[in-house]
């Protein structure tokens, strides 16, 4: 919008002379508040660094929890003693599925929590190796259902109760420095030592060592 202002001037032939006075417009008066310099960043910006930190974290989070997956999947395998098929079964996915997440590929939510529910029943019954555990899950109750048919179903309190509670696992406590010594072997030295003083020793009740006569060449 344009607004000619009379300021009472005349031109050379009498008129009056028309200064025009310019009032920028709304919409121009946004554009010019609100622009920015090449160099400066906008709030358009701000927004994009924001959702980058965010995925940045969120990658580095779920890194770390395919890592504690990994962790658990062979912690389970090992407590259990079962084999990646046998694994794989208690979960019903393929052998090579049960390896990628021991290799720390993803897990959906439901095999997540099926993962350490067992986990949790295979900690409650451990007998303190890994044979032991094996032969009471495929031991079969007087339903002919074993607890891992119970757990490869999610019936995890049934399983529970059939497995029972196991012992804890004896913690041998690390020798100390003069045990750590004691065990070790002896020097070279003192062995050879040993092996050179025990060669003239008498044993009690043993023979005497007959002499040998060496007969030498008859002289001419």
């Amino acid at each position: 919008m344009t607004i000619t202002l009379d300021r009472g001037g005349t031109s050379a032939g009498g008129s009056a002379l028309a200064r025009p006075f310019v009032m920028v417009g709304f919409a121009s008066l946004i554009l010019l508040g609100g622009g920015t310099s090449s160099g400066s960043v906008g709030p358009s910006d701000d927004g994009a660094a924001a959702a980058l930190a965010r995925e940045e974290t969120s990658g580095g989070a779920a890194a770390s929890v395919r890592a504690a997956h990994a962790s658990a999947v062979l912690e389970l395998r090992s407590v259990s003693g079962l084999s990646w098929e046998q694994l794989a079964r208690l979960f019903g996915v393929s052998r090579r599925a049960a390896h990628l997440w021991a290799a720390g590929n993803q897990m959906s939510a439901a095999n997540e929590e099926h993962l350490y529910r067992c986990l949790a029943v295979l900690r409650r019954a451990d007998r303190g190796g890994s044979a032991f555990n094996r032969a009471a899950l495929f031991r079969a109750n007087q339903d002919a259902v074993s607890p891992f048919d119970l757990l490869a179903g999610r019936k995890y309190d049934l399983a529970r109760l059939d497995l029972g509670a196991g012992r804890s696992r004896r913690v041998v406590p690390a020798p100390s420095a003069e045990e750590r010594a004691r065990r070790l072997p002896p020097a070279p030295g003192e062995m050879m030592g040993a092996i050179h003083g025990k060669a003239g020793i008498e044993i009690p009740g043993g023979r005497a060592g007959k002499s040998v006569k060496v007969r030498g060449e008859r002289n001419g």
